[in-house]
């Protein structure tokens, strides 16, 4: 399994590219609003090749002496497909 420092350590294959063609070519946008949340950032410590799972995992969340969290500005959007 991979570790992603941006992810908490965690990983879903479906993230990787993200949305992997012209934005506007298959979807309409749409502006919710905008907020701040706490995001990962980089976590590049947990990366390390010499630290284990068992390090990184405790019950429930990751173990935040690897985890680093900051206050980011983000936009809420939802994305349609077009039709065809």
């Amino acid at each position: 399994m991979r570790r992603a420092p941006d992810a908490d350590g965690f990983f879903a294959s479906d993230q990787v590219d993200g949305i992997n063609a012209e934005v506007s070519e298959r979807f309409s946008w749409e502006i919710i609003r905008k907020q701040e949340l706490y995001i990962p950032h980089n976590n590049f410590d947990m990366n390390q090749s010499n630290i284990k799972y068992k390090d990184l995992i405790r019950r429930g969340h990751t173990d935040p002496q690897w985890t680093r969290w900051k206050l980011h500005r983000v936009w809420v959007v939802k994305g349609m497909l077009k039709e065809g």
